[in-house]
C-alpha cells in the first residue's frame, strides 16, 4: 500500500495539469491542483504549476514522496517536457517516479457509464491516439495511434453506446448515434485520481510510451520510446 504525498503531472495534451495527492491508508485526497494551457511554453508553466500546487497544499517540494506522470501517448513535446521535469526531481531530490497511461487515465473519468468507454487524444494531422474498452474493462481496441477510418469502424454500427472523452473527440462527433460525447469539459481532461488508480492497479510504464503518429496510416501502433 502506497502512502504519502504524490505529485501528479500530465502534459500529454495542450491542457497540462499538476496536482498534489495525499494518500493515507490507501485513500487518496486531493490537496491542490492546477491546469495550464500552453503550446510551446509547457516547460515554464509546468514548473510554476508544480510550485503552486505544493504551496497551495502547504508543503515543501521536498516533502513529495512520489512523482506520478502520464507516460503517453500524447504530445511528443509535452511528454518529453514532463518526463524531464520528473527526472529532475528524481535525481535532484531522490524521489521515486512512476509513469501511467494517459488514455487509461482518461477512461477513469467515465467509469460510471455502464457502456463501452473510449479515450481519444488528438495527434498530428488526422492521427488520433485511441483506446476502447467494454463496460467490464475488457480491451476492444488497444492503445495505439490510428487513422480516422480505423477508429470509426470500431465505434460505429455496434448497436451499443460508446462514451468518448479526450481532446480527439471532435472528429467523431455526429458520425453515429452510438457515440456519446459528454458535455462536461472536465471529463475530457486527465484526472489525477485516474492516474493514481492506474498506479494502484500496478499499471506502470517506464520512460515514455509515445506511439508514433507515422504508424496511423497502417492502422497499427508503434514501438515505444524511452
Amino acid at each position: 500500500m502506497m502512502n504519502g504525498n504524490i505529485l501528479a503531472i500530465d502534459a500529454s495534451s495542450m491542457q497540462a495539469m499538476c496536482a498534489l495527492i495525499n494518500v493515507r491508508d490507501g485513500v487518496p485526497v486531493l490537496g491542490a491542483s492546477k491546469s495550464v494551457t500552453a503550446r510551446s511554453s509547457h516547460s515554464e508553466k509546468l514548473f510554476i504549476a508544480m510550485q503552486d500546487v505544493t504551496d497551495d497544499a502547504g508543503i515543501e517540494i521536498s516533502a513529495v514522496d512520489t512523482v506520478l506522470y502520464t507516460a503517453g501517448p500524447g504530445s511528443f513535446t509535452g511528454l518529453r517536457i514532463a518526463y524531464s521535469a520528473v527526472q529532475g526531481l528524481v535525481i535532484g531530490a531522490g524521489m521515486q517516479s512512476f509513469g501511467v497511461s494517459s488514455l487509461k487515465s482518461l477512461c477513469y473519468n467515465i467509469l460510471d457509464f455502464k457502456s463501452r468507454r473510449c479515450a481519444l487524444i488528438k495527434g498530428g494531422k488526422n492521427d488520433v491516439f485511441a483506446y476502447v474498452e467494454d463496460a467490464d474493462g475488457k480491451i476492444i481496441l488497444d492503445e495505439g495511434c490510428y487513422g480516422f477510418d480505423k477508429i470509426a469502424a470500431v465505434l460505429d454500427g455496434t448497436g451499443c453506446d460508446t462514451v468518448c472523452v479526450g481532446s480527439g473527440v471532435s472528429a467523431f462527433e455526429g458520425i453515429s448515434a452510438d457515440i456519446i460525447i459528454p458535455g462536461n469539459p472536465v471529463l475530457h481532461t486527465i484526472n489525477p485520481f485516474g492516474m493514481y488508480e492506474q498506479l494502484r492497479q500496478g499499471n506502470r510504464i517506464e520512460g515514455i510510451n509515445y506511439l508514433k503518429s507515422s504508424y496511423a496510416e497502417k492502422g497499427g501502433k508503434s514501438d515505444t520510446a524511452a
